[in-house]
């Protein structure tokens, strides 16, 4: 491990520099130690809200473990990227967090960026997988596809159908795998339990909840290859490891982008709770887009460290300094 406090390679981990009092002093930890210390305590509260459902602890990360279990099923290897363009979902969140799951790097872009910018962003990213709002953000990268033969997988996802410009999927698994262009739902299916209808409520996960409570089929579900690999990579993950990128907006050049470690996340998250004195009483609502920097994948990954009920799949708007490491 080098001695350098930074680095600019996404496998390369640097070493934790931990103060002597206060938050700076807590133990490194990580997104997925935080997520299985939280749903071992409040498995069955309400974790996220959206206009159209709400979801638990432990139906957020079956979700985004079935997201996670799809990835490796199209190929994604770890520390590739996941590029996400969109406004706020829970679909966006469970990707998210789905691909840190499976040791990938998460990347929000804007959803203003050109065809050539969002194609910069996956390129730079190394993005195996890209998740899409609608057919609109999918055609900037279908402009632009000829650049971008290693993704693996088109994921779209949409809150209101646009009528104009609407999402027609292939009409099988089979056809979508060829295309590389999936639906949220085929995508999902990918991960080995049935996706609801468009990933929403608790239908999506039925199978995982069922390995909860052992049952042949969440029995079949924990044994499986996908599952066996997931937790493979879940449990390979240390705090200095990089779980996303954030990328600026690309107004006067092209999108610029920081590495955030699992370190890093829970950090922040820790500093935000105790500034506010936060308790599990209280909700958190989302109203800057999750790919910014302030709401984006420091905040949203504080729900991991809360326990706090969101409203709109986010949490705080803040953006605070993280320690030196």
């Amino acid at each position: 491990m080098s001695s350098s406090p930074f680095h600019t390679s996404v496998s390369g981990r640097r070493p934790i520099r931990v103060g002597t009092a206060g938050v700076a002093a807590m133990p490194p930890s990580t997104l997925v130690g935080a997520l299985q210390s939280t749903i071992g305590r409040h498995g069955d509260r309400p974790a996220l809200r959206s206009k159209s459902a709400t979801f638990t602890w432990r139906q957020y990360f079956a979700q985004a473990q079935q997201f996670g279990r799809a990835c490796i099923a199209v190929g994604h290897k770890q520390h590739e990227g996941c590029a996400i363009i969109g406004f706020n979902s829970p679909e966006w969140v469970f990707a998210n967090v789905g691909a840190i799951l499976a040791g990938g790097v998460a990347a929000g872009i804007y959803t203003s960026n050109t065809p050539d910018a969002a194609a910069y962003v996956v390129e730079h990213s190394n993005s195996t997988v890209v998740v899409c709002e609608g057919q609109q953000q999918l055609d900037k990268f279908l402009a632009v596809r000829d650049r971008l033969p290693h993704v693996l997988a088109f994921v779209v996802y949409e809150i209101t159908p646009d009528a104009k410009r609407p999402f027609v999927p292939e009409r099988t698994l089979d056809a979508a795998r060829a295309a590389r262009i999936f639906s949220w739902a085929q995508f999902m299916a990918l991960g080995g339990a049935a996706a609801g209808a468009g990933g929403s409520g608790a239908e999506g996960v039925a199978s995982a909840e069922a390995a909860v409570a052992g049952d042949a089929e969440g029995d079949s579900l924990l044994t499986s290859p996908l599952q066996q690999e997931l937790a493979r990579r879940m449990a390979a993950q240390v705090p200095e490891d990089v779980l996303a990128y954030v990328y600026t907006s690309g107004t006067v050049a092209m999108p610029k982008a920081v590495m955030v470690s699992n370190d890093n996340v829970m950090f922040v998250a820790t500093s935000v709770l105790e500034r506010f004195a936060a308790t599990e009483a209280e909700r958190t609502v989302s109203y800057l887009p999750v790919r910014s920097r302030q709401a984006g994948t420091l905040a949203v990954l504080v729900v991991a460290k809360a326990q706090l009920r969101v409203c709109s799949c986010c949490v705080w708007g803040l953006d605070l300094s993280a320690r030196l490491r």
